[in-house]
């Protein structure tokens, strides 16, 4: 009996590729901090609430010293500066992506990053204006409902499918940015007989165009209206979860479709992005695909999971609580275990000002070198202690060989990022412990021999 040798591959992520331009996408303008004052939020000569307690639940424009927030505001921490003592200086960023490229507090400088190349301005206002010594406060911007926004926070969900009827399999995906919505893309090929495919048939497949019309007048009679949660899910607040599991396939099935899929959150009251994963059952031996054969997997209905120790428990979260900019890092770590989940956030207000939103997405093309099927496809974490990361991809190849089955994944333990002294945070959620990475390769060869006996 054939059978099937299972690899993980993943192109190791050096500095070099993530610090530069193209190789990774950045969910902009979606969760930033922003310096304001209580006065923005009270009366004129009130200033008895602390900042903890500041939040605007409105989608309105807000502005102030200078930065624009299309969305709403919370999560705010006191700064030691007031109206009376202590001004804030800080330089507005050029990158129109960020409001500032640093600020200073009385004896506190955030988001050092060099020169300031706009003009350095400071808080207004004086101690005669009012009675009360107004602090100054460090909050979140979350734009997610304002028509004004450009935020990058929607996610389509729509089939990325080969082309089937004409013998072509799913071998490459990527992530690509179009206007402010976030798609994947993958590349496609011929199957070939004996497991292999025609390497000269390789192509990206086009996208969808896709265009953000505020007012529908204007929509063209031939395009057809999207349907949020159903072709695209858009991120707020409230919904920022991405789950991250590896979709594997059946024997002698291979990949012919991906797409974002939207799944309730371990909460059950929240939505949650994840991969979703077609195939159809091919004969290897000649090369064909077998029609009326395609199925749909998900983390909820792959036979799989009873293969793999990480679908044994409940689904556990990967904090990113205090990290910098990711493409600040030098190094990168690679998490391989599934069934886990992240939640898009902010970076730390003191090491970044909150100016990024985080993890970013892997923007690289993944491909398997050999020229081979893939039988499954996985989205995992990439980070160095302190540091944001990138969500990025597990491929799964397809190799024959006669010898016994088995699934191989290198198990590492990132730890979370550390709590900035002077300026609380919001959540001191840490890992669990139950949750750290587990090799147990006992476990996984004695439930896929048993899994092998009833194929």
């Amino acid at each position: 009996m054939r059978k099937l040798s299972v690899t993980i591959v993943w192109l190791k992520p050096l500095r070099s590729f993530y610090g530069t331009n193209g190789t990774f996408i950045e969910l902009e303008n979606f969760m930033r901090g922003i310096i304001t004052n209580k006065r923005h939020f009270l009366n004129y000569n009130e200033c008895n609430m602390t900042c903890e307690k500041l939040k605007s639940n409105s989608d309105d424009e807000f502005t102030a010293y200078y930065a624009t927030c299309y969305g709403k505001i919370g999560t705010c921490s006191q700064l030691q500066s007031t109206i009376c003592s202590g001004k804030i200086k800080y330089c507005l960023s050029p990158n129109a992506n960020k409001h500032y490229t640093w600020a200073s507090d009385i004896d506190e400088t955030y988001r050092a990053r060099g020169k300031c190349k706009n003009p350095i301005y400071q808080t207004g206002g004086s101690c005669a204006e009012s009675a009360y010594k107004c602090n100054h406060c460090m909050c979140i911007c979350t734009e997610d409902n304002n028509l004004n926004s450009n935020a990058v926070r929607s996610f389509s969900l729509r089939l990325q499918e080969s082309d089937i009827n004409q013998n072509m399999i799913v071998t490459g995906l990527k992530i690509v940015k179009i206007n402010t919505m976030i798609h994947l893309q993958i590349q496609q090929a011929k199957l070939l007989p004996n497991n292999k495919i025609d390497p000269n048939t390789k192509f990206w497949k086009p996208l969808d165009e896709i265009v953000k019309l505020t007012n529908h007048s204007l929509f063209p009679n031939d395009w057809t209206k999207l349907s949020a949660d159903e072709d695209y899910l858009s991120l707020s607040f409230a919904n920022r979860t991405i789950n991250l599991d590896d979709i594997i396939l059946p024997l002698d099935y291979v990949v012919t479709g991906v797409r974002f899929g939207r799944t309730l959150s371990e909460d059950q009251q929240t939505s949650a992005l994840r991969i979703e994963v077609k195939g159809v059952h091919v004969d290897r031996e000649i090369g064909k695909i077998i029609p009326n054969t395609e199925i749909n997997l998900t983390s909820d209905n792959m036979e799989s999971n009873r293969l793999l120790p990480d679908y044994q428990r409940l689904r556990t979260q990967i904090t990113l609580d205090n990290c910098d900019d990711p493409v600040e890092a030098k190094n990168y770590t690679q998490i391989l275990e599934t069934n886990k989940y992240i939640k898009f956030t902010h970076t730390d207000k003191k090491k970044d000002l909150a100016q990024t939103t985080i993890p970013y997405l892997d923007a690289r093309e993944f491909t398997v070198e050999d020229d081979v099927p893939l039988i499954g496809v996985g989205l995992t974490y990439a980070g160095q202690e302190g540091y944001g990361g990138f969500i990025t991809f597990n491929l799964y190849p397809s190799y024959i060989k006669n010898e016994t089955s088995f699934i191989t994944k290198q198990n590492v333990n990132l730890k979370t990022c550390q709590q900035s002294p002077n300026i609380p945070d919001d959540s001191t959620e840490t890992l669990d412990e139950d949750s750290s990475i587990r090799n147990d390769d006992e476990m996984i060869d004695s439930l896929i021999s048993e899994f092998l006996e009833g194929v």
